[in-house]
């Protein structure tokens, strides 16, 4: 199962303090309203049994009516359930306590905060989707076919301060969130708190790793960043060997060039400790650096005679 239908299933079973806003946003989002034999009906279809039961038990609980049922296997590759609720009895005073054919829906829910959730609850349930936390590309998403709809949506999500946005996919409208930590807010808000805490493990638990793989990858490169200018002074100091005995040297370019030689893969650092051991003084790394440009700009005088 995949996570989408993991939050989807948890939002589900979590109790609504306001299910009626919820029930609106899931027949705004995909409920069909038509017209046979003079009689007017609304629909609804999912794939997932959990959110048809939720449906089916709302609308007998506020309305005391039980609607019409049905399943059949879907055409499409998976072959899935399809779970259809149809409503054909106390049509119009559904419609009209849902406000389902109200345009401008932040009118009536914007003053409240847990309103606004539970219809973001709704429309996920109907129309919405979520990337794995498994993965990087962190994503969340509320499809529409209506774009005024998909424009509310965005609306509400802006009046909640998440950063997000809408674009056409095909014949769709997607409102999407991208950032983490607002998509792991937006499922408690939604009533997954268990999915949050998923969310945020897998999340956490991947920070560590990228971290540790930073750090990795910096004391990799610092490593061959220190290789590679210990071969450098070691090669400056043979040169030197070969026009000048390394012990006419000062005493402190004496000492350094033979600790580097004999230890080519200390750092800075690890150089200053020994040379302080041996010389009972207190030099740094800095120190250190400083006298092997000395013992460079010595070698390179004689560079040039080394080249002929």
């Amino acid at each position: 199962m995949s996570f989408a239908s993991l939050v989807k299933d948890e939002i589900a079973l979590t109790v609504c303090e306001y299910e009626k806003d919820q029930l609106s946003a899931i027949l705004k989002t995909s409920g069909n309203i038509f017209i046979s034999n003079g009689k007017k009906s609304v629909s609804f279809k999912t794939e997932n049994a959990k959110i048809a039961q939720m449906v089916y038990k709302n609308i007998y609980t506020l309305y005391n009516i039980k609607p019409t049922t049905s399943i059949y296997r879907s055409m499409k590759l998976k072959k899935n359930n399809v779970y259809c609720i149809l409503i054909n009895k106390k049509v119009n005073e559904i419609l009209d306590d849902l406000d389902i054919l109200q345009l401008n829906i932040l009118k009536n829910i914007v003053r409240s905060e847990k309103r606004m959730k539970a219809f973001l609850s709704g429309c996920f349930l109907a129309g919405g989707s979520v990337n794995t936390p498994k993965k990087t590309n962190y994503h969340l998403e509320f499809t529409s076919w209506d774009e005024s709809f998909a424009k509310e949506i965005l609306r509400i999500l802006e009046k909640m301060n998440y950063s997000a946005k809408m674009i056409k996919r095909r014949n769709q409208y997607v409102v999407y969130v991208k950032k983490a930590q607002e998509i792991a807010d937006l499922l408690v808000a939604m009533g997954a708190a268990k999915s949050y805490l998923d969310f945020e493990d897998y999340r956490i638990s991947r920070d560590f790793y990228n971290s540790d793989n930073r750090i990795a990858n910096c004391d990799i490169a610092n490593a061959i960043r220190t290789n590679m200018a210990a071969n450098q002074q070691i090669n400056d100091i043979k040169l030197l060997q070969k026009y000048v005995d390394l012990r006419t040297l000062d005493d402190d370019l004496r000492i350094l060039a033979n600790l580097r030689l004999s230890n080519p893969e200390d750092s800075l650092r690890e150089l200053a400790e020994k040379y302080n051991e041996i010389t009972k003084k207190s030099i740094t790394k800095s120190g250190i650096n400083h006298l092997f440009i000395k013992l460079k700009n010595i070698s390179s005088q004689y560079q040039q005679k080394d080249v002929k």
